[in-house]
């Protein structure tokens, strides 16, 4: 039986077809810091694919692009809303709190890896102040870390 391991993008070999890939684009000189014709492609297609004049930057990792893209949504601190057993609040290892000079994760619970609506309420309900870091983000995976998924309702 074949196994599938979804904990991280570091945890397998890359595919056959990356490989292939990295050696196509493994030719020449050209320039760097993504000015050069594939990552130029590449964040056109991103752009098309969301029908959007999107900046587009490439991370070597999805740790890095959760992280940044947090830190980018709140301020040092804020906090991001996200279920107690979220990838980002249990796998990121800090990185968010690195990246986003100490935003820090507000965890909910909920069944099943799904943050229960309810949980919602108090957190978005409580005044500012400076004695806990106030919800400036929602994080929703979906699929959970347990494979599990949100409904449209």
């Amino acid at each position: 039986m074949a196994r599938y391991d979804f904990a991280s993008d570091n945890t397998a070999p890359a595919t056959p077809e990356a490989m292939n890939a990295l050696v196509a684009a493994n030719a020449g000189v050209t320039s760097g810091y993504g000015s050069d014709p594939i990552t130029k492609a590449g964040a056109d297609a991103v752009r098309a694919l969301l029908d959007a004049d999107a900046s587009v930057r490439f991370v070597a990792s999805g740790t890095a692009a959760n992280a940044i893209s947090l830190a980018t949504l709140c301020q040092p601190f804020e906090g991001v809303l996200c279920h107690q057993h979220s990838h980002v609040a249990t796998d990121e290892t800090g990185a968010p709190g690195f990246f986003g000079h100490g935003l820090g994760m507000i965890t909910l619970p909920g069944a099943s890896g799904r943050i229960d609506p309810g949980s919602l309420v108090a957190p978005l309900a409580a005044p500012d102040q400076p004695h806990w870091q106030a919800p400036a983000a929602l994080s929703v995976t979906n699929a959970t870390e347990y494979g599990t998924v949100y409904s449209v309702a």
